[in-house]
């Protein structure tokens, strides 16, 4: 796991709002649960000051700084976003990988993801499978 921090200054027109509810609404793929885990470590500041209340409303032109730790995407896809997904052995042409992204050249024609009538052979089961052997 990584720390990330943020700052954030809030809009001049956003509404007062529940700051726990403004935080997921603001950084991207974000849980309740990941906040409540901040709150609870004391790295949430508004304009300096330690918040420990989730309920604690913010208003316009407040500054928040939080810092939080981030799951890297490789475990989010394995554990927790694809679980009914089954992986494939599958040639992958990966272009660039890190620990956070991976780049693959697609061939034309296949798809990237289970829909109807699409159930294997996809894109994320070749991930999926990939990731898995890696790990």
């Amino acid at each position: 796991m990584k720390n990330k921090k943020i700052k954030i200054v809030v809009d001049k027109n956003e509404r007062e709002i529940r700051i726990d509810k403004f935080l997921v609404k603001e950084i991207q793929n974000i849980s309740r649960n990941q906040i409540q885990k901040v709150f609870n470590s004391g790295k949430i500041l508004v304009n300096k000051k330690v918040i420990n209340r989730k309920n604690h409303k913010v208003k316009p032109l407040d500054s928040i700084e939080l810092e939080i730790e981030i799951e890297p995407l490789r475990n989010h896809i394995i554990n927790l976003e694809y679980k009914n997904i089954l992986e494939e052995k599958m040639d992958l042409n990966i272009v660039y990988e890190d620990e956070d992204l991976i780049i693959i050249n697609k061939p034309a024609g296949i798809v990237v993801h289970p829909a109807y009538g699409n159930n294997q052979g996809t894109l994320i089961n070749g991930i999926k499978y990939y990731l898995k052997k890696k790990n």
